[in-house]
């Protein structure tokens, strides 16, 4: 099989086994979830690069040309995704900001230096280009672009896993022991993209061309584990009902024993702070934190976590929004009297904005504002 052969297998195989993948996925998902935005991140990041290399490959040299700019600069979108895909799941209260977008610039940065490189240059020099790479040599385009990757491959997964290593301080702000448990998959999977870059790298100073073939190798690798992930939650309370024995049991005996004195102990601080909010309404501050509430009770902050998770089976950003929606509701009733907006209803119960108070809304009442509103309405008519 020739170099040229060799490339058309990969990139060609890669983007049936992608789209096979994703069926999976949908089939186990639904395409809801945090697995299926993680499949997102790895398929519009690639899909291109696999489209030009295959092209290119064919020598269909016009359309190469044209998916060129997509192609080496849609990788370039992976870190700064996979960071910010990490930096909202432990951060309940995350928000896309305009500052957010700057992760974003190298790519965009991308698409235009090679878009102005390629407007220069003849067309003879543009297929040229095509040619030379399909020898399997690395051209000025091809290097900058590894370059830009790799460095983002360093300093993001530098960033990430210092993130990951301080999170759990104060995740359980936001977050249970059971959340950040069903979270664990998030970490195993950074953990695996880590070790599979690291592959790319130390093979790309080997030979330079090995990103045509083995990064699409690797993100296979990477999506297989993202559908295997999705069927074994389909499949996890099956096998903890089959794995139950006598032992599991006096431990759950054991582990119930201690959550009831625990709960006891915890009590007093629950409904300190259950009172604290109550009466202050500091949950119409919409910036508050757990510190704030900690240096307002005098409670430690390892204790009122835990009373918080333990006795009142929620996090602290649920409980917040448990007033707010509440207070919501009070002013919702007779808002149009008011001649108020439901955004203003939503800065006056503590929401930064109307979009926040619909998903508090709809975690705490199963529905969203509008649709509460309609639901009030048919019971009045009735």
């Amino acid at each position: 099989m020739t170099y040229h052969e060799f490339i058309l297998v990969v990139n060609l195989g890669s983007i049936f086994y992608m789209l096979l993948l994703v069926l999976l996925l949908f089939i186990a998902t639904r395409f809801k979830g945090e697995n299926a935005y993680a499949a997102a991140i790895i398929v519009f990041t690639t899909i291109p690069t696999y489209l030009y290399n295959f092209c290119r490959s064919e020598c269909w040299y016009h359309l190469a040309l044209w998916l060129a700019p997509f192609g080496y600069s849609a990788n370039t979108l992976v870190m700064p995704l996979l960071w910010l895909f990490v930096y909202r799941n432990y951060n309940a209260g995350f928000k896309l900001r305009p500052i957010h977008w700057l992760h974003f610039l190298p790519a965009l940065c991308s698409i235009l230096f090679f878009g102005v490189y390629f407007l220069n240059q003849p067309a003879e020099c543009r297929w040229s280009f095509i040619a030379y790479e399909n020898q399997g040599k690395d051209s000025l385009l091809g290097i900058v672009n590894a370059l830009v990757v790799y460095v983002q491959m360093i300093v993001y997964f530098t960033i990430i896993f210092i993130f990951l290593s301080r999170v759990r301080h104060y995740v359980l702000d936001n977050f249970s022991e059971a959340e950040w448990t069903d979270k664990r998959w998030i970490r195993k999977f950074v953990r695996l993209l880590a070790f599979l870059s690291l592959a790319v790298i130390l093979l790309y100073l080997i030979w330079p061309r090995c990103d045509a073939w083995l990064i699409q190798i690797l993100n296979v690798i990477a999506m297989s584990y993202l559908v295997y992930q999705s069927f074994a939650e389909i499949r996890h309370p099956q096998v903890q009902l089959e794995s139950i024995t006598e032992k599991d049991l006096k431990q759950d005996l054991k582990r119930v024993s201690e959550l009831s004195s625990d709960q006891e102990k915890l009590r007093p601080y629950a409904e300190k702070v259950h009172d604290y909010l109550q009466s202050t309404q500091a949950y119409l501050n919409p910036n508050l934190s757990l510190r704030d509430v900690v240096d307002a009770t005098g409670i430690s902050y390892n204790n009122l976590s835990k009373a918080i998770n333990v006795v009142l089976k929620r996090n602290f950003f649920d409980l917040i929004n448990s007033f707010r929606v509440e207070r919501a509701k009070s002013l919702l009733l007779d808002y149009k009297k008011r001649n108020q907006t439901i955004d203003a209803v939503a800065q006056q119960s503590g929401f930064n904005s109307r979009f926040s108070m619909n998903n508090a809304f709809k975690k705490a009442v199963g529905m969203s504002t509008s649709k509460w509103l309609d639901s009030l309405s048919r019971e009045c008519d009735e």
